[in-house]
C-alpha cells in the first residue's frame, strides 16, 4: 500500500467506530426539502448537488425526453468529458473515453450493481437504449476508494424507472431508413406498495456497419472485404420494480433486461458473409434499509448482473466461409452482496462504513486453446472488499474522505483512497481540489485467453489530482476543472508473442468547461474540453481519443412549443487503419441536430428531430461508417 492511502485509511479508520445510514444504492434519490438536485453516487450517501465535491452531472427523465435521444452512447457522448467511438450504427461496439481513459478503465453500475463485462472488463454500453432510464449520475474521476476496480476515468450510475406518482405513458416513433420505435411505462400505488413498469422496442436498418469500398483486400493477412448489405439492429427492454418505503424502513425490489439483434461485417469473412450478435443483459436486485431511533441507519443489498451473447454468421458460398473468430458463445455474470451503514454524530459530519462479496463469473468457448471443438470454459473469483468514509462540513467548506481495500481471490488485493476539499468563496462561488487513486482489475481475457493471457497479471493503477472552480446560480451554473492522471503497470500485448504483461504507462491532461443558464423561455448550455492523453513512455497520444470537443446548445419553449437546436464539434483522432492496422489519422467533424416538439392536447405531444442536420460525412473508427442525416418523428400520450 502507498504511504498515502495508509495515512488515508488510518484517518478514516479513527473516525469510523459507529456504523453509518447510507442510502441504498438502488433507490433513487429522493428531491431536499430544499427542492435542490440530490445526489448519491459521489460518496455512496444522499448529498445536494451544489455540495459535492467530486465532479457530477445529472441527467433526470425529463432530460433525457427533451433531448429525444434513444441511445444511452450518444446520450453520453455529449457530456463534458464524455467521447465514444462505435463500429457501425445503434447496437454495434461502443467504447467509451471518459477524461481520456480507457473503455475498461469506466464502472457502469445499473441500480448499484457493476454491469462492466468479467470477460474484457468494458460495459457493452453500445446495446443500451434510454426507454427503462430514470436518471443517470455522471461522476468523473477516480472513484475506486468508493466502488473497487474500474473506476479510473469515473462512474457512471444508471436508476431505472421505479415506481413515483401514478400515472402511465406511452410513445412510438417512425423515421427514415427503417427507424421505428414504441415504449411505455406505468406507475401506481397499491397497499402502501409503488409498482412500476416500462418497456420498449426499436428497429432500424440504416447503413452498413463497414465502409466496403474502403477495404483493402490482402489475402495473406486475412483481410477477404465485407458485405455491403446494410446491417439492422432490433432491441428489446424493459423494467419491473416494487418498493415500500415508512418512516424507518425502504423495502425495494427491481429487474432491467434487455435483449438485441445486431448485424455486423468482418473484413476476414468476405463480401457474402453475414454475422449476427444475438445478445442479451439482465440485471435483479432488492435492497433493505433501516433507520435506527438514534438516527444510525443500516442497508442490505444484494443484486446480479449478468450478460450473453452469441454471435452467429452465415456463409454464401465456401469461399466466403468465416475465417475470424467472430463465431462465439460468451458469457459474464456478477452476483453482489452489500452490507452499508451511516451514522451522523454531529450535524455537520457523516460517518459511512461497508461490506462487499463480489462472485465474478465468466465463459465463452474462445477459450479452447485449440480453436476446433469450441468447448465453453468458464473462470470464476471472488471478491471481498470494505471500505469507510467520511464528509464533514464546517467553516463554508465541505471534507471527503475514503479508503477501500478490495481483495481477489486469483491474484491478491489493492487499495485505494480519496480526499476531497471545497471552499464556499461567496454564496454563489466554490473552489474544490482533491486527490484520489484507483485501479483495475485484470480481466479473465487478460488472465486466461489461450496463447496471450497471463495469470500472473497484476492490476493497472492510476492516480488523479484536480482542481474546480464552481459558479451556481438560481437559473444559471458553470464549472471548471483541470486535471492530472498518471497510470501504472498498464496491461499491454507484447510481440512477437503478444502476451500480456503489465508495462505500460499513461499520462493525461485535461480541462473541461460547461455551463448553463435559463433566461425567460430561452435555455442554454455548452461545454469545453481539452484533453491530452498520451502513451507515457513514447509520447504518442491514445487512439480514439480528440485533443478537443466543444458543444453549444439552445432550447426556446412555451407552454404549447419547444425547439431546441445542437452543435458539436470535435477535433482529429490517432486511429489504425482498418486494413493493415497501421496508424492514421481520422479528420475532425461537426455535428448539428434539431428537435421540436408541440403540445396538440392535454397530455399529447408530437415531436420530430433531424439528427446530422448538414448530412456530415465522418468515422469514430476507421472504416466504419456512421448514420447520414435521418428526420425522426413520433407522438407521445401521458396519462
Amino acid at each position: 500500500m502507498h504511504s498515502s492511502s495508509r495515512r488515508a485509511a488510518g484517518l478514516l479508520c479513527a473516525a469510523a467506530a459507529v456504523l453509518l445510514p447510507v442510502s441504498t444504492p438502488a433507490q433513487q434519490p429522493a428531491p431536499s426539502d430544499s427542492g435542490s438536485t440530490v445526489v448519491v453516487t459521489a460518496a455512496r450517501t444522499p448529498q445536494p448537488l451544489d455540495d459535492v465535491v467530486p465532479d457530477t452531472t445529472v441527467l433526470t427523465r425529463q432530460d433525457i425526453e427533451r433531448s429525444q435521444t434513444t441511445d444511452l452512447v450518444e446520450l453520453l457522448g455529449r457530456q463534458a468529458g464524455i467521447e465514444f467511438a462505435q463500429s457501425g450504427g445503434p447496437g454495434s461496439q461502443a467504447s467509451i473515453f471518459m477524461r481520456g481513459t480507457n473503455s475498461n478503465q469506466l464502472l457502469l453500475l445499473v441500480d448499484g450493481v457493476p454491469l462492466n463485462s468479467a470477460l474484457d472488463g468494458a460495459p457493452a454500453i453500445g446495446r443500451i437504449t434510454t426507454d427503462s432510464i430514470e436518471r443517470i449520475e455522471i461522476v468523473r474521476g477516480n472513484l475506486s476508494s468508493l466502488y473497487g476496480s474500474s473506476a479510473i476515468g469515473g462512474v457512471i450510475q444508471i436508476f431505472t424507472r421505479a415506481g413515483g406518482k401514478p400515472g402511465a405513458q406511452a410513445q412510438a416513433e417512425l423515421g427514415e431508413r427503417d427507424t421505428r420505435s414504441a415504449s411505455g411505462s406505468v406507475s401506481t400505488q397499491l397497499a402502501g406498495l409503488s409498482l412500476a413498469a416500462s418497456a420498449g422496442w426499436r428497429e432500424q436498418n440504416a447503413i452498413s456497419a463497414i465502409n466496403a469500398g474502403q477495404v483493402r483486400i490482402d489475402p495473406a493477412n486475412f483481410v477477404l472485404g465485407a458485405n455491403p448489405a446494410t446491417d439492422p439492429t432490433r432491441n428489446l427492454d424493459g423494467t419491473l420494480s416494487l418498493s415500500h418505503r415508512d418512516d424507518a424502513n425502504e423495502l425495494s425490489a427491481w429487474t432491467w433486461g434487455s435483449h438485441s439483434d445486431t448485424s455486423f461485417d468482418s473484413i476476414s469473412d468476405g463480401p457474402t458473409a453475414t454475422h449476427v450478435e444475438q445478445a442479451s443483459f439482465d440485471t435483479w436486485g432488492a435492497s433493505a434499509r433501516h433507520r435506527f431511533a438514534s438516527g444510525t441507519g443500516l442497508s442490505l443489498s444484494y443484486g446480479q448482473s449478468r450478460d450473453h451473447s452469441v454471435d452467429q454468421y452465415h456463409a454464401a458460398s465456401a469461399a466466403d466461409a468465416p475465417t475470424s473468430f467472430t463465431a462465439g458463445q460468451f458469457d459474464s455474470r456478477d452476483r453482489q452482496a452489500t452490507l452499508q451503514g451511516d451514522a451522523r454524530p454531529l450535524e455537520a459530519l457523516q460517518l459511512q462504513a461497508g461490506a462487499t462479496r463480489m462472485d465474478q463469473r465468466g465463459g465463452t468457448n474462445q477459450y479452447d486453446p485449440t480453436f476446433a471443438n469450441n468447448a465453453f470454459t468458464a473462470f470464476a473469483r471472488r471478491v471481498d472488499s470494505a471500505w469507510l468514509g467520511t464528509i464533514a462540513t464546517a467553516w463554508h467548506q465541505e471534507l471527503q474522505l475514503n479508503a477501500r481495500h478490495d481483495h481477489y481471490s486469483d491474484f491478491g488485493g489493492a487499495t485505494t483512497g480519496l480526499a476531497g476539499w471545497g471552499l464556499r468563496l461567496a454564496p454563489q462561488w466554490r473552489v474544490v481540489a482533491q486527490w484520489s487513486s484507483a485501479f483495475r482489475a485484470p480481466s479473465f481475457n487478460e488472465l486466461y485467453y489461450p496463447g496471450f493471457g497471463n495469470p500472473k497479471l497484476q492490476p493497472e493503477r492510476s492516480r488523479t489530482e484536480e482542481l474546480g472552480l464552481r459558479w451556481a446560480a438560481a437559473s444559471a451554473r458553470a464549472g471548471l476543472s483541470l486535471y492530472r492522471t498518471r497510470s501504472d503497470d498498464l496491461i499491454v500485448a507484447i510481440p512477437p508473442n503478444f502476451q500480456e504483461t503489465n508495462i505500460g504507462r499513461a499520462a493525461i491532461d485535461g480541462a473541461e468547461l460547461q455551463a448553463s443558464a435559463t433566461a425567460g423561455r430561452w435555455s442554454l448550455g455548452g461545454n469545453l474540453g481539452l484533453l491530452r492523453a498520451r502513451d507515457a513512455d513514447t509520447g504518442q497520444p491514445l487512439l480514439r481519443r480528440a485533443h478537443y470537443t466543444a458543444r453549444l446548445s439552445a432550447a426556446w419553449s412555451t407552454t404549447a412549443w419547444r425547439a431546441a437546436a445542437d452543435v458539436s464539434r470535435s477535433g482529429a483522432r490517432e486511429d489504425l487503419d482498418i486494413s493493415t492496422s497501421l496508424p492514421i489519422r481520422l479528420a475532425g467533424y461537426t455535428l448539428a441536430r434539431l428537435t421540436l416538439e408541440r403540445t396538440v392536447l392535454p397530455g399529447v405531444k408530437l415531436h420530430v428531430r433531424v439528427e446530422n442536420l448538414f448530412n456530415a460525412h465522418y468515422q469514430l473508427v476507421d472504416g466504419y461508417n456512421t448514420l447520414p442525416r435521418m428526420v425522426i418523428g413520433g407522438v407521445e400520450a401521458r396519462m
